[in-house]
């Protein structure tokens, strides 16, 4: 399991790391939301739009199965109480830092 999981963790590295690739990708700069992707590269592939809707078949639904799988055993192993503070902690902090943060460094090379 623990492969299987590392193995989809590197598709989606790898999927939203090809979007600057792919033939229908485009970049508005006077209506920024409208883009495809922050960063749009001019060497383009098909092949890469045939890996990203393959990818967007299956792995995101897969990524949740493999979550879902064990999330009633570490339920049952911690009280619900435990259980959302620790994913509290572990998930929504780390989530919040990260867009508030690392989110406005990545994006504004692209925006400037």
């Amino acid at each position: 399991m623990d492969n299987l999981r590392s193995f989809i963790t590197v598709l989606v590295v790898a999927h939203h790391s090809s979007l600057a690739y792919a033939t229908f990708g485009f970049f508005n700069k006077e209506a920024y939301i409208t883009s495809t992707h922050p960063i749009v590269d001019q060497a383009r592939w098909k092949g890469l739009d045939i890996f990203i809707d393959f990818n967007d078949i299956f792995f995101m639904s897969l990524m949740f199965l493999i979550s879902g799988i064990f999330v009633m055993q570490s339920i049952q192993h911690k009280l619900v109480k435990a259980f959302v503070r620790d994913r509290f902690f572990r998930l929504f902090i780390p989530f919040m830092l990260g867009v508030t943060i690392l989110m406005l460094l990545a994006y504004y090379p692209a925006f400037t």
